[in-house]
C-alpha cells in the first residue's frame, strides 16, 4: 500500500500535470453539461413546434366547420346573404387562409390542410358573389360553387375527425405460440 501513497503524493507534487488533469476533467464535465442542456432545449423546442402544428390544424379545422355551419344557412329567408353571410364566411376563410400559410411556411405541403386548389376554388366563388351583387344578378351560380367548395370542406371535416375505420383490424400475435387473432 506504501507504494500507491508514495506515487501518488509524488503526482500530487508535479503541479502542471495536476494543473492539466483538473482542467481537462473540468472541460469534460463542463462538456458534458453543455450537451444535456443543449438536448433539453432541442427536445423543448421540437415539442412545441408540434405543439404549434397542431393548434394551427385545428384552428384551420374549426374555422372550416364554422364556414361550413354559415353556409347551411345560405338558404335561410332569415340570413341577410350579401351583408352578412358572404362577409362573415370571408372572415372566415381568411384566418384559414393565413394560418394554412403559416403552415406551409413553416412544416411544408404535408402538414398543411388547404390545397391551391380549393383555396382557388373558394376565392372564385367569394368572387362570384360579388361580381352578381354588383351586377344585380342570381348568385345561383356563386352558390353552386361555394356548395361545391362545402363539399371538399366535409370531406376534410370527415376525414380529421371521424374515427377510424372499423374494418381497420388489429392483429396480435401470440410469441409463445405463434398464432394471430384478430381483435
Amino acid at each position: 500500500m506504501e507504494p500507491i501513497k508514495t506515487k501518488l503524493a509524488a503526482w500530487a507534487q508535479n503541479k502542471p500535470l495536476v494543473r492539466i488533469a483538473a482542467a481537462v476533467a473540468a472541460a469534460l464535465v463542463l462538456l458534458i453539461a453543455l450537451l444535456c442542456i443543449s438536448n433539453h432545449m432541442r427536445s423543448n423546442i421540437q415539442r412545441e413546434y408540434s405543439a404549434l402544428t397542431s393548434h394551427l390544424q385545428e384552428q384551420i379545422y374549426h374555422n372550416l366547420s364554422e364556414m361550413q355551419e354559415l353556409f347551411d344557412r345560405v338558404d335561410d329567408p332569415n340570413v341577410d346573404v350579401r351583408n352578412k353571410l358572404i362577409p362573415e364566411l370571408k372572415i372566415q376563410f381568411s384566418a384559414v387562409k393565413a394560418a394554412n400559410s403559416a403552415l406551409l411556411e413553416c412544416c411544408g405541403a404535408e402538414k398543411a390542410v388547404l390545397n391551391d386548389e380549393l383555396t382557388s376554388a373558394f376565392e372564385s366563388a367569394f368572387e362570384e358573389y360579388a361580381v352578381a351583387y354588383r351586377q344585380g344578378i342570381a348568385t345561383g351560380l356563386a352558390k353552386a360553387d361555394m356548395a361545391e367548395c362545402m363539399q371538399e370542406v366535409q370531406l376534410l371535416l370527415t376525414a380529421y375527425y371521424a374515427p377510424p375505420d372499423e374494418e381497420d383490424e388489429v392483429v396480435i400475435i401470440n410469441a409463445s405460440s405463434g398464432s394471430a387473432a384478430a381483435k
